[in-house]
């Protein structure tokens, strides 16, 4: 006999599954040294677009990697851009408009001109957030968020290792959206200024082994259904 409160129940539980702000785990990869725009990585993601920190909204500067043309959009502090793949990343008030500093990497290029301005944070508790929003529950999403300036010399985003920004950094992750929105919380481990300068933001492709067994499990429950 079935329930009559079973589809309140997964109505409930459907609903919780969707609601915006909640933040899924991000897998972090190791911290890196930036060293061009090839670190910006392409390979096996869709839809890659960038955010530029610290100058005001309505700049689009275009940086290729080598392989593909990505758009940062600019905003500042309080301030949100809606990127060429449809998501909207906003930059909390906490954060104060540093602007125009200079990146400490010295790579050259677009993508140079894109890490010369930042936001910081330098108000205790040195911690602020920026947010994705538009996001499509149950995709998986890369991420990267580069740290370039003298600023800080100890910061983690969201869980990650502890990058320098002092000798310009940036890592690497992914995350299934379990929510249309993410909250990335960038906090000061050294004492000094949390900062960022930017971010890109794509739909990672699932390897083809991933995408196979996820085949096959369809199959299997189809299978089921029809037994």
């Amino acid at each position: 006999m079935k329930s009559k409160f079973l589809p309140i129940i997964i109505g409930i539980a459907g609903a919780a599954m969707t609601l915006p702000g909640s933040a899924a785990v991000i897998a972090w990869g190791s911290v890196q040294a930036i060293t061009g725009a090839g670190n910006i990585i392409s390979t096996g993601v869709t839809s890659l677009a960038g955010a530029n920190f610290g100058i005001p909204t309505g700049t689009t500067t275009t940086v290729n990697n080598g392989v593909v043309d990505v758009e940062f959009k600019s905003l500042r502090s309080g301030e949100n851009a809606t990127l060429s793949n449809g998501i909207t990343v906003a930059a909390a008030a906490s954060w104060e408009n540093w602007g125009f500093q200079g990146a400490v990497s010295s790579i050259g290029g677009t993508f140079e001109t894109v890490l010369d301005s930042n936001l910081g944070d330098e108000t205790n508790p040195l911690t602020s957030t920026i947010t994705l929003s538009d996001l499509t529950v149950g995709t998986l999403y890369q991420i990267q968020f580069f740290a370039d300036s003298t600023g800080n010399n100890g910061q983690t985003i969201e869980g990650s290792s502890t990058m320098n920004s002092r000798t310009g950094q940036f890592v690497t992750g992914t995350f299934t959206a379990d929510a249309t929105s993410q909250m990335l919380t960038v906090t000061s481990t050294s004492g000094g200024f949390a900062v960022a300068n930017a971010l890109t933001v794509g739909q990672s492709i699932p390897e083809p082994s991933a995408a196979a067994l996820l085949g096959l499990g369809g199959l299997t429950l189809l299978r089921r259904r029809r037994n």
